[in-house]
């Protein structure tokens, strides 16, 4: 169930048939060829989102950090957030929430390390952004938001425990942040963080200064468009930013100095409610963003027009009992995809 960080392109030559449906199947060596096995279908239980691995269900090893031993036991919380990160210098690492403890893995061992607990239990994603000082030397950090109202995290990969998103980069002083919004998404962009979904303001758009955490006052737009009342999410694409709405699709255009930027419409007969299902992939040479849309249609979008390569699975074929059209809209939230980047 993990999402690709941001700025990651997972590659897929194409989009296989899915003439045979949708499968639950819990092996994915185990898929018809007409099931689209690039495609990693995941099963979601809402109460009981155990963290595990693939292939099979055999859950993950949780490390005690008291004595270095490790037990595989499944948590007893549900998989919050989960996504990719690669801190300078250091090989690349998983970071995830679950049950209201933010955990790491890095990829030498395969072990959960404790970061932070207390969090609410809650859904949320993670996010990467790249922090330059000077020409010489840069910092990459996960950024954990929530569904919550609580605190945007921030975690460079060295410290102890994630650090709030506006604190001190000095590592002794208090955890402060009293200017950072409590937003429910971001993406980082032309060298700043961009926050969505803003707790109170859900068509505000706020950001930090350039490579910074500072979030100006003044470092805000409120989205006014007709018919929009919650901006879900905002991905990258082809270096360009985009809004997603419940019908609609927006593109940010950088101006650099006051505004900072412009919004204007890039499509709008299709809409997003499901944001974790929105993933970076590149197809027929070129990248493209994949997703379901608010209509229960997965689509595959270019920048300026969005086409629905799910007919197959959209509505019953007499071949599986699973589709599109038997999806509960009330548990848009809770959907999540992968892009698999397997050759």
């Amino acid at each position: 169930m993990a999402q690709p960080a941001a700025q990651r392109v997972q590659f897929i030559d194409r989009l296989n048939d899915f003439s045979m449906g949708l499968s639950t199947s819990r092996n994915p060596l185990s898929f018809d060829p007409r099931q689209s096995p690039r495609c990693l279908n995941v099963i979601s239980r809402a109460k009981t989102r155990y963290l595990t691995r693939r292939p099979g269900q055999t859950v993950l090893p949780v490390l005690h950090t008291s004595d270095g031993s490790y037990t595989v036991t499944a948590e007893t919380g549900r998989c919050n957030a989960m996504g990719d990160f690669t801190p300078v210098r250091q090989a690349p690492m998983v970071v995830a929430k679950w049950a209201g403890v933010i955990r790491f893995m890095r990829e030498t061992d395969g072990l959960w390390r404790t970061l932070e607990t207390g969090l609410v239990d809650e859904l949320g994603t993670v996010r990467s952004y790249t922090v330059a000082s000077g020409t010489t030397s840069m910092t990459n950090y996960a950024i954990i938001l929530s569904d919550a109202a609580e605190k945007v995290r921030r975690w460079d990969g060295t410290a102890a425990a994630t650090r709030l998103f506006g604190s001190s980069l000095t590592l002794t002083a208090a955890d402060t942040d009293t200017v950072t919004p409590i937003a429910h998404d971001g993406e980082s962009w032309r060298n700043r963080f961009f926050f969505f979904d803003v707790d109170g303001f859900p068509t505000r758009i706020q950001w930090t200064n350039s490579n910074t955490f500072v979030v100006s006052s003044t470092n805000y737009q409120d989205v006014d468009i007709p018919g929009v009342r919650r901006i879900y999410t905002g991905k990258v694409l082809r270096n360009q930013l985009y809004l997603f709405t419940r019908d609609s699709i927006h593109k940010v255009t950088y101006l650099g100095s006051d505004p900072l930027i412009s919004i204007g419409p890039a499509l709008s007969s299709v809409g997003v409610r499901s944001k974790r299902t929105i993933a970076l992939i590149v197809y027929k040479g070129e990248e493209h963003l994949i997703f379901l849309g608010t209509d229960s249609r997965v689509y595959i979008f270019n920048g300026y027009s969005a086409t629905s390569v799910s007919p197959q699975i959209d509505e019953s074929n007499d071949l599986s009992p699973y589709y599109l059209k038997r999806v509960n809209g009330g548990a848009y939230n809770d959907a999540w995809a992968v892009a698999d980047d397997r050759d």
